[in-house]
């Protein structure tokens, strides 16, 4: 989870999030490796701050459980009402870490820009306690924002979260870059 949505609500934007599985094919955002499926066909139970996202968002997991942790990757779609500020959006931009978590740090870099067309990543490493066991994690978001001058904009965020020190197969992110 990252502090983007708090940021676009101080900024005065009205935002409105939607079911992406209803609107896209999820498995049009990554290529999933053997042993990744939808939350609902797995029997694990997720932290806290994923499991509120679970009615909104689509969750896929691993078969692979890594010191007590099943890797997990995560979408979320929103629409913004409002202009918004290409130039200052993802300045700054952070992750919110789970409770207890230390040892953080995080890099973000806008990957693409074009005029109605914005894509940014945030890769964040924390250490958090995971079933009474101290684990390392990794994080890595993409943020895919449509621009449309018309109407609502569209926020896409999808995240990979894993113990860094694990060899499990990982999804890879497709691109998400509108047609050209």
């Amino acid at each position: 989870m990252t502090d983007l949505f708090s940021r676009l609500v101080e900024m005065g934007y009205a935002i409105y999030q939607f079911d992406v599985a209803e609107m896209i094919d999820p498995r049009s955002l990554w290529e999933f490796p053997n042993g990744w499926r939808p939350l609902k066909e797995v029997g694990v139970t997720l932290p806290e701050m994923v499991t509120l996202l679970s009615d909104t968002a689509t969750i896929f997991v691993s078969d692979v459980t890594v010191d007590g942790f099943a890797p997990t990757a995560v979408a979320s779609g929103f629409q913004i009402e409002g202009n918004v500020d290409l130039e200052h959006l993802f300045v700054g931009v952070n992750d919110v870490l789970p409770k207890g978590a230390v040892s953080s740090s995080s890099d973000i870099c806008v990957v693409a820009r074009e005029v109605e067309y914005v894509c940014a990543q945030i890769t964040s490493r924390f250490t958090a306690v995971c079933n009474e066991m101290a684990v390392d994690f990794e994080s890595v978001t993409m943020f895919d924002l449509y621009v449309n001058p018309s109407g609502l904009d569209v926020l896409l965020q999808r995240t990979v979260v894993t113990p860094r020190n694990n060899d499990t197969p990982l999804p890879v992110f497709n691109n998400a870059r509108p047609p050209q």
